[in-house]
């Protein structure tokens, strides 16, 4: 028994013996541990300041007529002051390094501010040194690890260095114009009508400057944002939106504890139709007055059948048949636009006034059934898109198809006779609608039924995020669509 507690005790003193050095070495590594977690930390911190700040800059100082695809690189010019101040260094010594940084102090006077102020560790040898580049798509020097498969003629690519002592981090970001394809439903302005009610089903990311009002149970298949919460109808039982995508209301409360507001989402603005307009001048089509067009195809390809009326007196009618991929995709008219038939190609259409829907507007090949269809339509109006009275009955039935890219800078997309108690069937739409003011295509009753016009059935066409129509505007700031730090050993630091 004596024995074998000695053993017992024995053992248990070796135990402690070698659990205590592990401690004690623990211990003895902490500061080192500290200081590499310390100078990463501050790495990163630099190097992502910088980063941040370029693309920041990139938002706020390219124009909108300035296309990047022709820039073999460029080069972002920051205002330094600005840009140690988002760093924040985490040291006692902050207002000496950005002393430093400007210029406003040498080496010798930095080291003797830090060895009198000195933490954990010895900050009077640690070197600083940033560098920031910026390239297109293009670039004949582009990294190669570059994440390519992101990028296309509307982005840029940034990489951020920075070294603090012996670590070096690169921050690298990929910043992107995105087209408004990407949204489901955007309007700018909602004016308190009600857009979806009971039985309309709307898939992918729908947003509104203002808020909605719903009434019934409509029901989300996206995200829903809007700048501030939805209402329900004025003298109706509260509505029970399906929210089966989320909802992010764009308000926060700030540090006073008052309700702020992010900034509103860019709406299109009519000179985005600048680059179609300019295209149908130089490999488009280009028509000074109203205009009907009819798509159609056969073995020859994709046609659309242009009808107007010459300056003759009197006027007479003029059939102009184009084949679709002869022209650069830009068809513009001075006037007004009615269209309707089955796309086969990719064209994007401006009219400087409305554009009727006359009927169906569908693509030879169905993206909904197969995604590889390369069928596109963009249509651009500074009016009004309206919905004929009978174009759901030009083939018969009661409901309408609608494939494509909408944008109605100043309008809305309306239907023709909305009050004529017709009960249509469904609004079958199919691609990405942005109207400045919001107009409802049904009349309801107490409960959100429709009683006169059109259910809407409404699905964003994701392909359109990548596969955007020819000359399709874009928004103006750039979106930061890739961010990665990584961490770099000394000898990998980038030099011009």
């Amino acid at each position: 028994m004596g024995r074998n507690l000695l053993f017992l005790v024995t053992g248990f003193t070796i135990l402690f013996g070698i659990i205590q050095s592990n401690t004690s070495k623990r211990i003895a590594s902490i500061p080192n541990s500290f200081s590499k977690y310390y100078k990463i930390q501050q790495a990163r911190s630099l190097s992502s300041a910088i980063t941040e700040y370029a693309a920041k800059s990139f938002k706020l100082t390219l124009q909108p007529d300035l296309d990047i695809r022709k820039n073999t690189r460029r080069k972002g010019e920051f205002n330094t002051l600005d840009l140690i101040d988002s760093t924040k260094f985490k040291t006692r010594s902050y207002s000496a390094r950005k002393d430093y940084i400007l210029g406003r102090i040498n080496e010798a006077t930095l080291n003797q501010i830090e060895l009198n102020n000195r933490n954990t560790f010895d900050q009077a040898t640690y070197n600083l040194s940033t560098n920031l580049s910026a390239y297109s798509l293009i670039s004949d020097d582009l990294p190669e690890d570059t994440k390519v498969e992101l990028m296309d003629g509307y982005s840029i690519a940034l990489f951020g260095y920075s070294t603090y002592d012996d670590v070096t981090v690169l921050s690298e970001a990929i910043i992107k114009k995105e087209p408004f394809t990407k949204y489901s439903y955007f309007s700018d302005q909602e004016n308190n009508l009600v857009t979806f009610s009971t039985g309309d089903t709307i898939n992918g990311h729908v947003h509104t400057n203002e808020h909605f009002t719903f009434k019934g149970t409509p029901t989300f298949l996206g995200l829903v944002t809007s700048m501030d919460e939805w209402t329900t109808n004025a003298n109706a039982d509260p509505a029970l939106p399906n929210f089966n995508g989320g909802k992010d209301i764009l308000t926060f409360l700030n540090w006073r504890g008052e309700s702020s507001q992010y900034d509103e989402l860019d709406f299109p603005k009519s000179p985005g139709a600048d680059e179609v307009i300019n295209a149908s001048l130089n490999g488009g089509k280009n028509y000074p007055n109203d205009i009907d067009i009819l798509f159609y195809h056969n073995n020859n390809g994709g046609f659309a059948e242009i009808s107007f009326l010459n300056t003759a007196t009197p006027p007479q009618t003029v059939i102009d048949t184009v084949r679709l991929d002869s022209t650069n995709g830009a068809i513009v008219s001075n006037g007004s636009v009615s269209i309707q038939g089955e796309l086969f190609g990719a064209v994007t259409i401006y009219a400087a006034n409305d554009i009727h829907i006359t009927g169906d507007i569908t693509y030879r090949t169905n993206p909904i059934y197969n995604t590889g269809s390369t069928d596109r339509l963009g249509l651009l109006t500074n009016g009004n898109f309206i919905v004929d009275a009978n174009a759901h009955n030009v083939l018969g039935v009661n409901d309408l198809d609608i494939f494509g890219a909408l944008i109605s800078f100043n309008g809305s997309l309306v239907l023709e006779d909305l009050n004529d108690g017709v009960l249509r069937g469904d609004l079958n739409f199919f691609g990405s609608l942005l109207q400045k003011h919001s107009a409802i295509i049904g009349t309801l009753d107490e409960d959100g039924n429709v009683i006169s016009g059109f259910r809407r059935r409404h699905r964003h066409d994701k392909r359109l995020a990548e596969l955007v129509p020819p000359f399709y505007p874009r928004a103006k700031d750039f979106s930061l669509i890739y961010w990665k730090d990584k961490i770099l050993k000394q000898d990998r630091i980038f030099t011009q």
